[in-house]
């Protein structure tokens, strides 16, 4: 068996919008990845306020939005991958086969985001899901499949959105590649730092 020494190091790149300001879809290949190198873990921190409204994706070539899906950088600190909001129901008589729809503002949930529905009670068979129906909105449905008809009366339901659903499995890869920013508006104002924890061999 041979063994390769491998470091495990933290990579960071700063982009100043107001030097190098970005329009709608502008890509910025920041971080440099080399083939086989493992990607633990990569994220954005906002050091200085970006252009109102703004969000970027972060992620690599292939998968521009692995890291991270619209994240805000109109406001300082961490770039935030995990949101959630309390949803207080009280659900009208449910018939058998049939799907109730309630809606939660979250601010900051986008198209692509992951989202997942959870409740304190027994829901009897009941399905509960979510979806982003609106930018800053998520639709939350109640479906009966239980063969009649079922009141469950007023119920608390947790919502979160995950905004990077893939990053917890780590990235080997393949072949050269960057980490990049794609902005989705255009953003003139602003600092964003990437950070990267790469092992290397």
């Amino acid at each position: 068996m041979r063994v390769f020494p491998a470091s495990v190091s933290l990579f960071e790149k700063t982009i100043h919008f107001s030097v190098t300001p970005a329009s709608a879809g502008d890509v910025f290949q920041v971080i440099l990845v080399r083939p086989g190198d493992i990607v633990l873990a990569s994220w954005a921190t906002v050091e200085t306020a970006g252009t109102t409204a703004a969000t970027i994706d972060l992620g690599y070539g292939t998968d521009p939005d692995y890291f991270g899906n619209a994240l805000k950088v109109d406001a300082t600190g961490h770039c935030r991958t995990t949101l959630s909001g309390r949803l207080i129901w009280n659900a009208p008589e449910v018939a058998d086969d049939t799907t109730e729809t309630n809606e939660i503002e979250i601010a900051g949930a986008r198209y692509g985001d992951h989202v997942t529905v959870s409740s304190g009670m027994d829901l009897a068979d009941m399905v509960l899901t979510g979806e982003v129906i609106h930018p800053d909105w998520v639709a939350v449905h109640l479906t009966n499949q239980t063969g009649g008809a079922l009141n469950l009366a007023s119920q608390v339901l947790d919502v979160a959105v995950n905004k990077a659903p893939q990053m917890a499995s780590p990235i080997v890869m393949a072949a050269a590649d960057t980490i990049d920013v794609t902005a989705n508006e255009a953003i003139t104002t602003g600092v964003l730092i990437v950070s990267a924890v790469i092992i290397r061999k």
